[in-house]
């Protein structure tokens, strides 16, 4: 689910993302069990992410990612990133 806002005359912007992955199979690639199939847990990540254009050369954006800090497994034992906040500025130089 993705649901985008525009305010401020389209100068900012307000973006919620939300996934889901279901259950899913992997392999285990143990030394002692190189055959073994495990299932992972399903999880849900919820982003957020904003930017406002000071003008037509800068702009601010910031996202945070992983937003409930949910722990879980793309691939058996590693473990993906916890929460993450990320913010900048962007600057258009020339035409």
């Amino acid at each position: 689910l993705n649901v985008n806002y525009a305010f401020a005359g389209d100068r900012g912007n307000l973006n919620l993302d939300v996934s889901y992955n279901g259950r899913q199979l992997d392999n285990e690639f143990s030394l002692l069990t190189p055959e073994s199939v495990v299932r992972l847990g399903g999880y849900v990540l919820v982003s957020v992410a904003t930017s406002y254009r000071l003008s037509d050369a800068v702009e601010l954006f910031g996202r945070i990612e992983n937003l409930l800090d949910d722990r879980y497994e793309e691939v058996f034992s590693y473990r993906s990133p916890g929460i993450g906040a990320f913010a900048g500025v962007r600057l258009r130089l020339g035409d």
